[in-house]
């Protein structure tokens, strides 16, 4: 009996302190609302990871400048692919976020290696402890990403895409070739190279370049590193270079 007393009693107490702290903390102005408050968002998270991210590669990078020039026009092509839903809307945030990851890393390479290799600018940042507001699976995808940015096409022969679901293995082809098309952009032979517009019109995508001069060494290039994309989204891709419109000459109107 006593024992049973004592059960009661303690349940009493434990009942009434935990009604005092779920009064604190909940409501309006309740504690969790506050500390909450005083979190960052996590939009701001991700950006402060993607800035340490862009540090961790400027250490391994021979190249930023060109590794931020392919990041911006990849960035550009992307979207312009979602503009004409060849990218579906609910993955538009995550798919960016893993092209932006694997253009930032795509030329690192350890400090004794004389030049980068998507095979080891690849196993460099899946090692990488993802940072805070990124995950491990993110991570993983935007290797796979940088693997096949130049060079091996991305077959399912190939170990990196036998070890990726199903799902993901469309998705990091899809960001292959809109990383291999942005490298083309971005080489020594298409310099001046400074913008992308995209544009679908008779299931044909029309890349037009701002800057971008005609040659047999680019074309060449060009060739050979839209066949992913070509294949993925199931549409011939042609370039041309983009002319701002002439401005129109004012019409003069003589008076009567």
């Amino acid at each position: 009996e006593e024992r049973t007393r004592w059960h009661r009693r303690i349940l009493e107490e434990r009942s009434n302190r935990l009604a005092r702290y779920r009064e604190k903390l909940n409501g309006k102005d309740g504690l969790w609302r506050v500390w909450r408050s005083q979190l960052p968002p996590e939009n701001q998270v991700r950006a402060a990871a993607l800035e340490r991210l862009k540090v961790w590669a400027a250490f391994l990078d021979p190249n930023v400048a060109q590794s931020r020039r392919v990041s911006a026009l990849a960035s550009e092509l992307f979207h312009g692919l979602v503009a004409h839903r060849l990218i579906p809307a609910v993955h538009e945030k995550e798919l960016h976020s893993i092209l932006e990851l694997a253009a930032l890393a795509h030329q690192v390479k350890p400090v004794r290696d004389a030049e980068s290799r998507p095979k080891v600018s690849a196993r460099l940042l899946r090692i990488l402890p993802p940072p805070l507001g990124y995950s491990a699976h993110e991570l993983k995808l935007a290797a796979a990403v940088v693997r096949f940015h130049r060079g091996d096409l991305p077959s399912a022969s190939k170990k990196t895409m036998q070890q990726l679901e199903r799902a993901d293995r469309r998705q990091v082809a899809l960001l292959a070739g809109i990383l291999r098309l942005a490298n083309v952009f971005a080489s020594a032979s298409s310099a001046a190279v400074t913008r992308l517009i995209t544009e679908e019109r008779n299931r044909q995508l029309r890349i037009y370049a701002e800057g971008y001069r005609p040659s047999a060494a680019f074309a060449q290039q060009l060739a050979t590193e839209r066949y992913l994309l070509e294949s993925v989204l199931r549409r011939a891709i042609l370039v041309r270079p983009f002319r701002k419109p002439a401005p129109k000459r004012p019409t003069l109107v003589r008076p009567r």
